[in-house]
């Protein structure tokens, strides 16, 4: 595979390296943050460990709440970091890209979530992961089945640890939205909230 260099800013940065169980970034439009969960999620795909096999397996959700802004935006931006011909076979028909390396076998799972049969077939995934693209247009009702299903593949029988994680980013949502309740005032044990600098301040990022 073809070296790709990325230089985040520095709240990226810290998203990217968290080992936090539920991660959020927010910030304004253009800050980086499609980006940064992209390569947040590629760190983890790439970093899982051997199965007794020997070989290392991923099967990750990239989710958006619509069919056209799934197109437009987290795939563009990921094919654009990661084109599909260097890392395996994209399946339009299910829309799965597929990594392969001598030692990793995984799945990118790109989904839409504007119908209640698409939100139903989430019970159905054992997924290492997922990356919701502007979570706060979806329900926290999704954001916590998906939650549900994060950790189970590869199963613990093959050699799975067990590990998980998801990973949101959002431009900043309303006051009365769950993303401020849940992230600083519920607090849940592994959540964690990464706040980018007003697109206007002269911290702005990217």
């Amino acid at each position: 595979m073809t070296e790709i260099r990325f230089k985040p800013g520095l709240t990226v940065a810290r998203f990217i390296k968290s080992r936090s169980r539920v991660k959020g970034i927010r910030g304004p439009i253009g800050s980086g943050k499609t980006s940064g969960g992209i390569w947040a999620m590629m760190q983890e795909v790439f970093g899982q460990p051997r199965l007794v096999e020997g070989k290392r397996k991923a099967r990750w959700l990239v989710a958006r709440n619509s069919y056209r802004e799934l197109q437009d935006t987290v795939m563009r931006s990921f094919w654009d970091w990661f084109p599909a011909s260097s890392l395996g076979e994209f399946r339009a028909g299910d829309m799965v890209q597929e990594i392969r390396t001598p030692d990793l076998e995984a799945e990118i799972l790109f989904r839409s979530l504007d119908r209640p049969d698409s939100v139903r077939k989430l019970l159905s995934l054992e997924l290492s992961g997922a990356l919701l693209s502007e979570a706060r247009e979806f329900p926290l009702m999704v954001v916590q089945m998906i939650e549900g299903r994060i950790g189970r593949y590869p199963p613990r029988r093959l050699g799975g640890d067990g590990r998980r994680m998801l990973l949101m980013d959002t431009n900043p949502p309303d006051a009365s939205h769950w993303w401020p309740e849940m992230f600083e005032r519920v607090r849940p044990d592994g959540w964690e909230q990464f706040e980018q600098p007003s697109g206007l301040s002269p911290e702005a990022e990217n």
